[in-house]
């Protein structure tokens, strides 16, 4: 390209027609916002534009269809080169940037390639490797709708209303842009909206982790949806404005995409517009400010329309364009040296680093602390602002004394000290008392950091409350203990294939095991007269089907010795895992003192006998001899005699019997 003075067209004053076709004539690269009446009216040559038929000049913002914004390219650029993209070839855009400098893009508003590269840019091939900044064009929001809004190709003089012009600018070696971004908005404290599609649009979203019909969320919490949902892209707060919160439809629908599994939350209230852009302007921007854009929604929301943005001119867009598609934010490009390049860098990366890191301190939810060796707070998360019962700015630069009460003021400090004078990492546990008075228990995990020089810097540290898992843990030895000292044996099996999970030590003795041993079988494998075909996955789905099953079971020692026993089996479900537990006992002794009542009851109650032949009548009414009756009933043997009185009667007369006598 042909050498010019580096000379730029005052981009604080808007031009009609002519004087700029004059310009246009002279043979620069122009950058063009105008009404589609004023772009059609250009010569052909060498510049890209987009429509809209609002800008920002140093006199503050203006409506206007009949001037344009134009920004000649500086003169000592290397090369510039024109390129229109589909929405099938906008993803080569920077892979075809220059390796040293920059690209100007416009884009129609509401086009498939606006929406395309919204919803994609970030998985562009060498995405925000170079600078890319641009605009959405549009209309006159009477218009939207009506008239459609176009970008066009200088060198052609062709309009488009579905594509991307870029215009790529190579940069000298010593010279560097970079693209800044003006965001006023701040996440609020509120309530997390996370969505389940990308999308220009959502019926509903997850509201702090529950599905919610989102218009009715809307209206439901009052929103104000002039201010925007804000989420942490990487370590960049970037907006998505409302476009219409009630549509008929049942929809809310976006200005930006919002993207699956996103943290947003709605943005704090914003007092002063035009005050809030100022403070955020960096220091001497306006001397290398090459090019800036803003968005419309801050120009009809904040009534911009004649008051000044401090150094910051040129179109009022539908959509701004920092690497991808932005809302609601202020995007500018600055042309400056190496060396002030490599330090605006660091200052952004150094930036965006902080903001990851309050963002993730934030995400945690322990307590989370650091603070210099004198003691002083340094800073900490949203979780310690709620343990301490403070706001951050009541926190940051004071002493633990100054926060708790003295007793743990104190212990904090000896900690703090000890840790101090042996660096390195530190736990320890302290019961104190919350905000409402409750006990509670936690452990402060603290390790001391280094500062410049190697030296140490103060300490950091996590503070866990750990009083319910020491509740859950005092509950869990007192069952333990119960479980130790019942005489019953009580087994945890694997439902799987009956693999002993855990047993108490009642188990162990009646099975002559130790636990380990124990912990090594299977259920099947201690029980006896088991059917060669006996099947363990049938007999869990018998306990299954019902609440609870008492079952009796003869059960194998390690001895080789069997006794009967009774198992009460159950399923059950632990944390998404299956158990059976079963209790037995052995009832060995309660068997043989049933045999025995048994014995003793057979015998017992009112017998029929013969007074004269002394027969017993039986249960159906037949007459039994006594030895045969009772030998039935009974365990008892008989043997057969004579008593004396019955020999004397039979043998009384004979003579043996009287010489005996």
């Amino acid at each position: 390209m042909r050498e010019r003075t580096g000379e730029m067209i005052n981009a604080t004053t808007l031009m009609d027609a002519g004087e700029l076709a004059e310009r246009i004539g002279r043979g620069g690269y122009f950058f063009i916002a105008a009404d589609e009446t004023v772009l059609r009216r250009l010569p052909k040559g060498r510049w890209i534009g987009g429509t809209t038929p609002y800008f920002m000049t140093e006199k503050g913002g203006v409506r206007t269809r009949e001037k344009a914004y134009a920004l000649e390219l500086p003169g000592y650029l290397t090369g510039v080169k024109v390129a229109i993209y589909d929405s099938n070839t906008l993803s080569r855009v920077y892979r075809d940037s220059p390796d040293n400098g920059f690209s100007l893009i416009a884009i129609p508003a509401a086009s498939k390639t606006h929406l395309s590269f919204a919803l994609n840019a970030p998985s562009y091939e060498n995405f925000a490797i170079s600078p890319l900044a641009g605009w959405i064009a549009g209309v006159s929001v009477a218009e939207i709708g009506k008239a459609a809004p176009l970008v066009f190709d200088g060198h052609t003089g062709a309009a488009y209303e579905d594509a991307a012009v870029v215009m790529h600018a190579e940069l000298p070696k010593g010279r560097t842009a970079v693209v800044g971004i003006i965001n006023i908005f701040e996440p609020s404290e509120g309530d997390v909206l996370t969505f389940t599609e990308n999308g220009f649009s959502a019926r509903e979203a997850l509201v702090n982790g529950r599905p919610t019909e989102l218009q009715a969320y809307i209206r439901g919490k009052g929103l104000d949806t002039r201010l925007p949902l804000v989420a942490n892209y990487g370590g960049a707060m970037v907006n998505v404005s409302f476009q219409d919160a009630l549509a008929a439809d049942g929809e809310v629908k976006f200005f930006a995409p919002v993207f699956k599994g996103v943290e947003y939350r709605h943005a704090k209230p914003i007092g002063d517009y035009l005050r809030a852009f100022i403070d955020q302007e960096p220091q001497g921007i306006s001397d290398r400010v090459m090019f800036s854009c803003n968005c419309i929604l801050n120009y009809l929301h904040s009534g911009l329309e004649g008051k000044r943005t401090a150094g910051f001119t040129g179109p009022i867009t539908f959509g701004e364009v920092g690497y991808q598609l932005l809302n609601q934010t202020a995007v500018y490009i600055e042309i400056v040296t190496a060396n002030l390049a490599e330090r605006l860098r660091a200052e952004t990366a150094l930036r965006r680093h902080n903001l990851l890191m309050d963002t993730l301190m934030d995400t945690i939810p322990d307590p989370v602390f650091y603070k210099g060796v004198d003691g002083r707070l340094l800073g900490c998360n949203k979780a310690y602002e709620a343990f301490a019962g403070l706001p951050a700015d009541k926190i940051l630069g004071r002493t633990v004394r100054d926060i708790f009460p003295p007793d743990l003021a104190d212990a904090y400090e000896a900690k703090n000290s000890e840790l101090l004078s042996a660096p390195g990492s530190l736990s320890y546990e302290l019961k104190i008392r919350d905000k409402t008075g409750e006990p509670r228990n936690v452990v402060v995990n603290s390790a001391t950091f280094s500062a410049a020089g190697g030296v140490v810097g103060g300490v950091v540290g996590v503070i866990r409350d750990v009083t319910e898992l020491r509740r859950t843990s005092d509950d869990l030895k007192l069952f333990r203990d119960l479980i130790e000292s019942t005489t019953d044996a009580v087994m945890i099996l694997d439902p799987r294939d009956g693999r002993f999970l855990d047993v108490n030590v009642s188990a162990c003795e009646s099975l002559g095991y130790s636990k380990p041993e124990l912990l090594k079988k299977r259920f099947p494998e201690v029980c006896a007269g088991l059917p060669p075909d006996y099947d363990w996955s049938g007999e869990v789905e018998k306990v299954k089907a019902a609440p609870a099953l008492l079952l009796p079971i003869t059960h194998l020692r390690k001895d080789g010795a069997t006794f009967p026993a009774e198992a009460n089996e159950k399923h059950a479900v632990l944390g998404g895992k299956e158990y059976l537990v079963v209790i037995m006992r052995d009832v060995t002794e309660r068997k043989r003192m049933e045999a025995a009542v048994r014995e003793v009851s057979t015998l017992q109650g009112l017998i029929p006998i013969c007074a004269g032949c002394k027969k017993i009548r039986n249960d159906k009414g037949y007459w039994e001899r006594v030895e045969s009756y009772i030998s039935q009933r009974s365990k008892a043997q008989f043997t057969h005699g004579l008593c004396e009185a019955c020999v004397a009667k039979l043998y009384g007369n004979e003579a043996w019997y009287k010489e005996q006598k």
